[in-house]
């Protein structure tokens, strides 16, 4: 199951819980809470942004079409999983 927001996985968490059924959950964003719930077993994992890589590949895209070369209309940045 899927969580993108801190109440939802919460409510997701709770419910699952309660049903007595193994079912993991992944959260997004990889805030402080998620981690933490992560370490102590109740969330599965969690998916981080790299907002220093998004950062710099945004500069280095800014510099490259200020110097009038073309650049890419979609720069992935990899995102990283946290898990046990």
């Amino acid at each position: 199951m899927g969580a993108q927001h801190i109440l939802r996985r919460e409510r997701s968490r709770n419910g699952i819980q309660g049903s007595g059924r193994k079912i993991k959950v992944v959260g997004f964003d990889a805030t402080d809470d998620a981690v933490a719930a992560v370490n102590a077993g109740t969330l599965t994992a969690t998916v981080a942004q790299q907002p220093a890589l998004i950062g710099s590949l945004g500069i280095d895209t800014a510099r490259s079409v200020l110097a009038g070369k073309s650049v890419a209309k979609f720069v992935p940045v990899a995102l990283q999983l946290v898990t046990r």
